[in-house]
């Protein structure tokens, strides 16, 4: 028999901890199924992701790591274990296993890549943002958008 796991998650500014939780999830069978978050039941409980659902799932599928990748239209994975007779669940940090109380898959904790998350990402590229936005405010004048500038020219627009 073929040990089925299934881990999900919404993939979003795919980084070095989704490839390292993918990897180990792959260890506790022979076939690996990914679900990923649509983009509306991402939206739901945590925000609107960066990359759209369909590349999202394009780019778990071509690492190459995962036997199947699957949308998970729901935030529980029950439909999913159920229709794809899952054997162990693996999941990372909120693994959110209340869910699966009446299943008798076994579950699995994934061990959390503490170095970087998505939402970090995201705050460092917004602090960068906020940095560049004030730069060009000192270097052109205080009352200044930034986005409405030429900076090549040191005009600014409104």
């Amino acid at each position: 028999m073929v040990i089925k796991v299934y881990t999900y998650g919404v993939f979003d500014l795919l980084h070095i901890g989704h490839i390292k939780s993918l990897k180990q999830a792959k260890k506790h069978g022979e076939f690996l199924i990914v679900g990923v978050f649509t983009d509306k039941v991402a939206k739901s409980f945590k925000r609107k992701p960066i990359i759209n659902e369909k590349i999202r799932k394009m780019t778990i599928e071509e690492l190459g790591i995962a036997d199947l990748v699957v949308y998970q239209r729901e935030k529980s994975p029950i439909k999913n274990i159920e229709s794809y007779k899952i054997d162990v669940v693996a999941k990372g940090k909120g693994a959110g296993f209340e869910y699966m109380s009446e299943f008798p898959c076994k579950k699995v904790n994934l061990k959390y890549c503490d170095l970087i998350s998505t939402s970090y990402i995201i705050r460092k590229i917004r602090r960068r943002i906020r940095s560049y936005d004030n730069s060009v405010k000192q270097f052109i004048g205080k009352n200044v958008n930034p986005k409405t500038c030429d900076y090549k020219s040191k005009s600014c627009v409104g």
